[in-house]
């Protein structure tokens, strides 16, 4: 049993940061204690006190079908103990547990979807409100659009269900993806901004606003790069990386289409997390610490 943990600011915590409404957190890999790209990029310190120390508030690990769950709540305790809050991000596209294959509680999406809510749970009852963030199907064009829709919705509202009855703290959300190109023959529900306010509206949960692939959307097919007016009260979650010929790049300072989508969220009172959703390795690829520390730097200066 793990002991209670608050979210009372660290003392040293500079005021600053504590007065945040919203928090920043970084994508981090369940192999971060011991990876040696870790162990490059943030050299002698520790992991988890140096994020602390740059201002970081939150962390989000990945889950998959595959994924060992126990390790994964392992070295998420050990964040919680660290003060930073834990949010999960699952990944299921190309397999069997994608919301595309969805058909009632007894099939393999929501079966391989409970440990996540459960694992979810387990940290709600700790930290409160527990984002299980997840992608609205994704499948080949043999199934419709308009029916990929529809599972979607209806894994979401099964989602939002079994929350409500069994776990009312988490907080299931669905994601913005990023858009496919023609030549892939793949459909990805909620890959624009109207879909996935259809998705959040019709099935009762939030959602997950990916700065990033808004804007690569925008660049590649015309996109709206903003959320519609009756999505921007639904967001509960924000993913935050830059592109250019690629996604998930580091964040600069400077002018960026994700610094103002941040500064016109904070005007919504959004007080949720915006993860810095960035490998490592690119981290590394881009500067190494350096690169990492300007990234958090230019999202608490666009908190500001």
């Amino acid at each position: 049993m793990n002991a209670p943990i608050t979210d009372t600011p660290m003392a040293g915590t500079p005021p600053s940061v504590r007065r945040r409404p919203m928090r920043v957190g970084l994508k981090l890999d369940v192999d971060f204690d011991r990876s040696k790209v870790y162990r490059l990029l943030f050299g002698a310190h520790e992991v988890l006190s140096r994020l602390r120390e740059l201002g970081v508030d939150a962390v989000e690990f990945p889950l998959g079908p595959d994924t060992d769950l126990d390790q994964v709540g392992a070295k998420a305790w050990r964040c919680r103990e660290a003060d930073l809050r834990v949010s999960f991000h699952a990944y299921t596209e190309g397999h069997r547990a994608n919301p595309a294959h969805f058909d009632g509680p007894g099939s393999r999406p929501a079966i391989a979807h409970q440990p996540f809510l459960a694992l979810a749970a387990d940290f709600a009852r700790e930290q409160g409100e527990t984002i299980l963030n997840i992608h609205p199907a994704a499948f080949g064009a043999s199934i419709s659009r308009q029916e990929l829709l529809q599972r979607s919705v209806r894994f979401f509202s099964w989602a939002h269900d079994w929350c409500a009855e069994r776990a009312p703290d988490v907080r299931p959300v669905a994601e913005l993806q990023i858009r496919p190109d023609a030549s892939e023959g793949l459909i990805r529900i909620g890959d624009f901004p109207v879909e996935l306010t259809r998705v959040v509206e019709e099935s009762g949960v939030a959602a997950c606003w990916d700065v990033g692939h808004a804007v690569r959307n925008h660049r590649r097919f015309g996109t709206a790069q903003d959320p519609p007016t009756e999505l921007w009260s639904r967001i509960a979650h924000v993913h935050c990386h830059d592109v250019d010929g690629s996604d998930h790049r580091v964040l600069r300072h400077g002018d960026a289409p994700w610094r103002r989508f941040l500064q016109k969220l904070l005007g919504t009172g959004f007080e949720g997390t915006v993860v810095v959703e960035v490998a490592a390795q690119t981290f590394l690829d881009a500067g190494g610490s350096t690169a990492l520390e300007e990234s958090i730097a230019a999202v608490l200066a666009a908190m500001a």
